[in-house]
């Protein structure tokens, strides 16, 4: 059988020693980095909770507040449908042509009042009333007012 050599046979104690403390500081490093990696694994671990709790409460508040918002805009088209169905039903044609009668008629009533009004003779009113007034002053003073 085949004698195994040893591979440090043939260094000598300080390079063995410079080895050895080379293999400790890497040793050492390690160690420092898988301490590191464990602290980086629990802050992952810690944000990732506090996203799924921000998560599952932006949910549970926005999700009533969009159910609502559907609600009122279902509403809101209701009320929409129901006036567009009345206008539809609506027959504009014909409210514009009563609405077109109505002023015209209206017109035709003040030129009417205005013709009867200015038919008046204003001057014959006049006399009539100093008339009146005549007639009465003296009435008015035999009673003592």
């Amino acid at each position: 059988m085949e004698e195994k050599k040893n591979p440090f046979a043939s260094l000598s104690d300080k390079e063995l020693e410079a080895m050895l403390k080379r293999l400790e500081d890497s040793n050492e490093r390690q160690a420092s980095y898988a301490k590191k990696q464990y602290r980086m694994s629990q802050i992952t671990a810690l944000a990732s909770i506090l996203i799924l709790a921000i998560v599952i409460y932006t949910s549970a508040t926005i999700i009533p507040r969009v159910n609502r918002l559907f609600d009122d805009v279902e509403t809101v088209m209701d009320s929409v449908n129901v006036v567009a169905k009345e206008l539809e039903e609506a027959n504009l044609g014909q409210m514009v042509t009563d609405i077109d009668n109505l002023v015209t008629s209206s017109d035709q009533s003040v030129k009417e009042a205005l013709r009867q009004i200015n038919s008046v003779d204003i001057k014959t009113l006049n006399q009539a009333i100093q008339d009146l007034s005549n007639l009465i002053s003296p009435l008015a003073r035999f009673f003592g007012k």
